[in-house]
């Protein structure tokens, strides 16, 4: 949990943005009889960082902290790690990246104002 007087989004080292942005988290839920069973969630991101995201779930999403789930942006997924929730009343998570440069990366530098310091001519 956030030391006191300090939320989730104060925590995170580096740049930050905040967003008010569509995402999608594919949960891996384990049911009684099916075993486990992937479930897509439409998710909102609303601040990130070229480590991780602050996600803001629906009411009947609660993803384990240290649980691996895969964020998708705009078509483009990686695997996060569930590594801090704000509590039942907000129902928002801090997502830590897994992989190195998953998919949506580029995606994420544009939102930080990065693209130019990219190279990456295609994001527009």
């Amino acid at each position: 949990m956030a030391p006191a007087g300090r939320g989730l989004n104060e925590q995170r080292l580096g740049q930050r943005a905040v967003v008010h942005e569509p995402a999608t988290l594919i949960v891996e839920e384990q049911r009684r009889f099916r075993g486990s069973v992937a479930r897509e969630v439409p998710v909102t991101i609303r601040d990130v960082s070229v480590t991780g995201a602050l996600v803001a779930l629906p009411e009947d999403v609660r993803p384990m902290t240290g649980q691996t789930v895969v964020l998708v942006i705009d078509g483009h997924a990686g695997r996060t790690r569930v590594r801090r929730s704000d509590g039942a009343a907000s129902n928002i998570v801090g997502l830590e990246f897994v992989d190195p440069h998953p998919a949506f990366l580029p995606i994420i530098h544009r939102w930080l104002g990065r693209s130019a310091a990219l190279g990456d001519h295609d994001m527009r």
